[in-house]
């Protein structure tokens, strides 16, 4: 594995001044680092690093870490437009880690055609997009899916805080549902970032 493909990437969610869910992007980091390189990150996201530029209003602060923190930025967050969604399959995508290196994502992502991203399949099953975990709503009930590629923060709030269940869900289970949310770490189910599933591009 090149240096490149080793380095782990945490974008958290800045909201006038305060870092949301640090307990969770601060478990993340940590696990990751012990598992990856024997040894936790050296940061405390208790602390107060933001810059004073950054503390009004909605930023995303993006670090990127091994062993140690290799860089830490800051920029203004402004949510993709997403009007649809094509289904790319690859059996073989890994990401239980959350690499900076996204070339593989970025592989699939020349497969969406005229829509604004992927919604990726792996055995059948139902995953992510390239940037987010799924939630998907069947009247008044939310299922994200059991086969995720990565374990989001907000997806383990959503699932901690009981508003959301997981369910195996295929490609043909589509059909059922009425429509699909994206979330992550700067997405909430109240976001408006979803569409329809008739949207969904086969």
């Amino acid at each position: 594995m090149t240096k490149s493909m080793c380095l782990l990437l945490e974008s958290i969610q800045i909201r006038d001044g305060l870092l949301l869910n640090a307990r969770y992007h601060q478990a993340r980091m940590d696990s990751s680092s012990q598992e990856l390189f024997g040894k936790r990150v050296k940061l405390d996201l208790s602390s107060d690093f933001i810059p004073s530029e950054f503390k009004i209003g909605i930023f995303k602060c993006r670090i990127v870490y091994n062993s140690k923190i290799e860089s830490i930025s800051f920029e203004e967050y402004i949510p993709k437009k997403i009007n649809s969604l094509k289904l790319v399959y690859d059996n073989n995508i890994s990401y239980t880690y959350k690499f900076a290196d996204r070339s593989r994502l970025n592989e699939l992502l020349k497969q969406k055609g005229s829509s604004e991203d992927i919604l990726i399949v792996k055995n059948d099953k139902i995953t992510d997009t390239s940037y987010s975990n799924v939630v998907f709503r069947k009247q008044n009930e939310y299922f994200t899916p059991s086969t995720f590629l990565l374990n989001g923060i907000k997806r383990q709030q959503l699932l901690e805080n009981g508003q959301i269940a997981e369910m195996d869900l295929s490609v043909n289970d589509l059909a059922q549902m009425d429509s699909i949310l994206l979330i992550n770490s700067m997405l909430d189910l109240n976001s408006g970032v979803g569409i329809k599933t008739s949207s969904i591009i086969l």
